[in-house]
């Protein structure tokens, strides 16, 4: 307790007031704290097996009746979607949908039926469930599952080749994400790297890259992993077009069998980018530097291009795809 006054808000000791509320059996003040460290691990750390076994290990104590459940049903159900575990990611949510669930925990249970509906090739329902989900959240004091809704519809009109929709969905959730005084900077970046995409598939190049660099700036910052992976995927796109296609192999070898890689950022984006990177150069030369890049540090090259202000990304590009 003498933590807590000392330290708030101080996300350092948070695992060990967690724990220390268990010892105590207070679920109640665990829950708070359990909240904060499973979160970080899910959506900053890719940190899965950790996260999954304080969630579990809460639920199995948690009484059924008991509301606490809703929100680590939810986390549950984020987790394994986020693991391409469907079905038990949809159970988990459908749960929470049959447990008299807030108007917050309602459209958090949404946003994940959405991305199964997604991951599944469901496009026209995951579109239906995300549109609901922007419907419902709009009213709400913290606007950040709007935000989050206009994203994921911005994402999915993105797979559908509309990329206009895909423009204004993303760019009134990066306006919306801007007006508010403490914003969501995962959410941010997230809109960020997905209008970046937009803008690199519409060809314009240079907001692409600006957009790209101020989402690795945040994540770079704020340590959210599975971002700065899926960001420098874009900006390796740019590398191949304007600058070294040896350099942007190395990148995508680094990028390519890291744990907290998005499986969709994997299907959607890098594995199509290595596939081109194979016709720039001779098989010797492609496999020496997508060996090289496995050997990099991720936070080394990211800094790197940040200190560099991304130069050579933008211009005529080298090479077409």
């Amino acid at each position: 307790q003498a933590i807590e006054t000392v330290y708030p808000e101080d996300e350092d000791y948070y695992l060990s007031l967690m724990q220390y509320w268990q010892i105590a059996g207070d679920l109640t003040r665990e829950a708070f704290y359990l909240d904060r460290v499973a979160s970080r691990l899910i959506q900053f750390e890719a940190n899965y097996e950790d996260a999954s076994a304080l969630l579990n290990n809460f639920l199995e104590r948690c009484p059924t009746d008991d509301l606490l459940r809703n929100r680590f049903l939810n986390l549950s159900g984020e987790l394994n979607r986020r693991r391409h575990h469907l079905d038990t990611a949809l159970d988990f949510s459908q749960q929470v949908l049959s447990n008299d669930p807030t108007p917050v925990e309602t459209v958090q249970a949404l946003e994940t039926i959405a991305a199964v509906h997604y991951f599944r090739g469901e496009l026209p329902k995951a579109t239906e469930t995300w549109q609901k989900m922007v419907k419902l959240s709009q009213p709400l004091p913290d606007q950040i599952h709007h935000i989050v809704g206009l994203n994921n519809l911005g994402f999915v009109s993105f797979h559908q080749a509309d990329y206009v929709a895909a423009k204004a969905y993303l760019t009134q959730s990066i306006v919306i994400s801007r007006q508010i005084p403490d914003m969501d900077v995962l959410t941010l970046t997230n809109a960020l790297q997905n209008l970046a995409f937009v803008s690199l598939k519409l060809e314009d190049y240079g907001i692409s890259r600006e957009y790209f660099l101020e989402a690795l700036d945040y994540a770079y910052t704020a340590r959210i992993i599975p971002l700065l992976l899926t960001t420098l995927t874009g900006l390796t796109h740019l590398e191949a077009l304007f600058n070294s296609v040896h350099r942007a192999t190395q990148w995508a070898g680094l990028v390519h069998d890291h744990v907290a890689l998005r499986p969709e950022t994997r299907t959607t984006k890098l594995d199509p980018l290595i596939t081109h990177l194979r016709t720039q150069l001779s098989s010797e030369e492609f496999e020496a530097a997508f060996a090289q890049g496995k050997t990099l540090d991720l936070m080394d090259v990211v800094q790197s291009i940040l200190d560099n202000g991304g130069d050579g990304l933008d211009g005529k590009p080298l090479v077409a795809f």
